[in-house]
């Protein structure tokens, strides 16, 4: 009888500590995993330094656990994109490596960007790519400012973060004074603070392509 119990709390405790394991390395346990319903592929793409992390995090935990696959793209795989608050991250391909035909919808996680980041020839070409193919691109916090830089957003209205709205304006783009803007093929929001509801907009307009 003593063997028996010893046994069953040996059992109880050999659970516990792979449940811990699990959470620990960030998997889902079985019993609280979405099944995905979803295919495809989306593209998040964040700068190597300093990219907001709860932007990041937000809509690749909710997209992933949706279906889709997540795939990111940085100026190198070889280094770990670290964002503002020390995540880090190992991207999975580069800006050079990224197929504007694979992806169903990209993601531009905002931060605080080197010159290297938005004066990227590559990354701007790739991105008037998406832009052309009418692919689902959400731009977060600052980086519709940097998409009117680059040319992509003429005729789309936008919000923008408010330090850069006055930037925005002189270029002619059309500003609109929500957090949250949807038109055409663009969804932007203006801080981290309304990532949950922007992921919530993205996956909405996302199943519907």
């Amino acid at each position: 009888m003593k063997k028996l119990l010893f046994y069953a709390c040996l059992a109880v405790l050999f659970n516990g500590f792979c449940y811990a394991e699990t959470l620990e390395s960030g998997q889902i346990p079985p019993s609280e995993a979405t099944i995905p319903s979803k295919t495809g592929y989306v593209l998040m793409i964040i700068s190597q330094y300093n990219f907001v992390d709860s932007e990041y995090t937000i809509p690749k935990v909710a997209i992933s656990r949706a279906g889709y696959t997540v795939e990111v793209a940085s100026t190198s795989t070889r280094e770990i994109a670290v964002g503002a608050d020390i995540m880090k991250v190992r991207p999975n391909l580069t800006i050079e490596q990224i197929d504007t035909e694979k992806y169903k919808a990209v993601i531009y996680v905002g931060g605080y960007l080197s010159k290297k980041f938005f004066e990227n020839k590559v990354l701007i070409d790739k991105t008037r790519e998406f832009a052309s193919k009418g692919t689902l691109i959400g731009a977060m916090d600052n980086i519709p400012y940097f998409m009117a830089q680059w040319g992509v957003l003429k005729d789309v209205k936008v919000t923008v973060n408010s330090s850069l709205v006055k930037g925005i304006k002189s270029m002619g783009i059309n500003y609109v004074d929500k957090d949250i803007v949807i038109d055409k093929n663009f969804i932007t929001v203006d801080n981290q603070l309304y990532s949950d509801e922007f992921t919530s907009i993205f996956l909405t307009e996302l199943d519907k392509r």
